[in-house]
């Protein structure tokens, strides 16, 4: 499933975030996009992912799925954020006159303190998730198509984190070839 509809605007992480506005609307846009499809639906899961996407569009959440929302587009908003500040990183996001404005310090004080926030919100998430029989029996359906929610893995970016923590480094699981 295509985004076809975005979660937040730009005006909704301006108005939580102490970030500059020297991005073209476009390039926030297009942030906010690539965290929904991947950051959001890797923590709700496809077919959750699908049915609050479905439901957003036919403007039918009920209460619960409301409150689910709500957290979701926080979740979404600390995401982009990062994803911006990651972006102003680089030579593509600099323009002369806000650099000399904006240390690159700045930039890094709230990058350093959205990673503790991002797992926060996640965490919250996964609980609601859980803890509502309806809404988990959407993201754990057996006939889902795609990745199903589960509290044992969490995904942040790209990155998979087990859910135990421990990274197998024995390397006794390894079929080497002789």
């Amino acid at each position: 499933m295509i985004v076809s509809q975005l979660w937040i605007d730009d005006e909704y992480i301006y108005k939580n975030f102490p970030l500059p506005k020297r991005l073209d609307r476009g390039v926030v846009y297009s942030i906010i996009q690539m965290e929904q499809y991947t950051s959001i639906q890797d923590n709700l899961g496809t077919c959750l992912y699908e049915h609050i996407s479905d439901e957003v569009e036919a403007e039918t959440l009920d209460a619960t799925e409301q409150e689910l929302f709500k957290l979701v587009q926080y979740a979404l908003a600390l995401y982009s954020a990062n994803g911006i500040i990651s972006f102003l990183r680089t030579q593509f996001g600099a323009t002369r006159i806000e650099e000399r404005q904006l240390e690159q310090s700045s930039l890094d004080a709230i990058s350093n303190g959205l990673d503790s926030k991002i797992a926060y919100v996640n965490k919250r998430i996964q609980d609601f998730i859980k803890n509502n029989a309806a809404i988990y029996a959407i993201a754990t359906d057996a006939g889902c198509k795609g990745d199903l929610f589960t509290e044992e893995e969490t995904y942040q970016g790209s990155v998979f984190y087990p859910a135990d923590g421990k990274v197998d480094t024995s390397c006794e699981n390894l079929d080497w070839p002789e």
